[in-house]
């Protein structure tokens, strides 16, 4: 199942939600996990909205030197193109690298330990599985 940005922002808000009331009866501990769950799914939501970075410089073509990186907005780039000769003009483009996304493995620690619910077991099992299958280099 594929989440759209839209639909990770709601669910994240139902969790802040959610934490807020579990808090206000006092059980502070699951209040925290969601309140942590729902901020990992604004890091994933804001992650894919992340944009690359498009820059420039000059290069003179009677001495070689050449100017600083300038930032651009993508729909300059014919613009600037156009008023300068080609040639003494590079371009890059900074993508912006992906948080990661695979959550940190849980411990026995606190609460959930003493209940002995599966919950962690549950937890470090999905991860293993997405680092499994998260590509060569990824951000495991």
């Amino acid at each position: 199942m594929t989440l759209t940005t839209d639909q990770l922002r709601a669910r994240a808000e139902a969790l802040r939600g959610e934490a807020f009331g579990w808090a206000n009866k006092g059980f502070s501990f699951k209040s925290q996990r969601l309140s942590e769950t729902a901020a990992a799914l604004d890091e994933l939501a804001a992650n894919r909205e992340a944009q690359p970075v498009y820059q420039y410089r000059m290069r003179n073509p009677y001495n070689g030197q050449v100017t600083d990186w300038e930032t651009t907005k993508p729909e300059q780039v014919d613009f600037i193109l156009k008023e300068t000769i080609a040639a003494n003009v590079e371009f890059r483009i900074i993508a912006v690298r992906p948080a990661p996304a695979v959550p940190e493995e849980m411990t026995g620690d606190g609460v959930l330990a003493m209940h002995d619910c599966g919950y962690i077991e549950g937890w470090n099992a999905c991860r293993a599985a997405m680092l499994a299958a998260a590509p060569e280099g990824g951000n495991g």
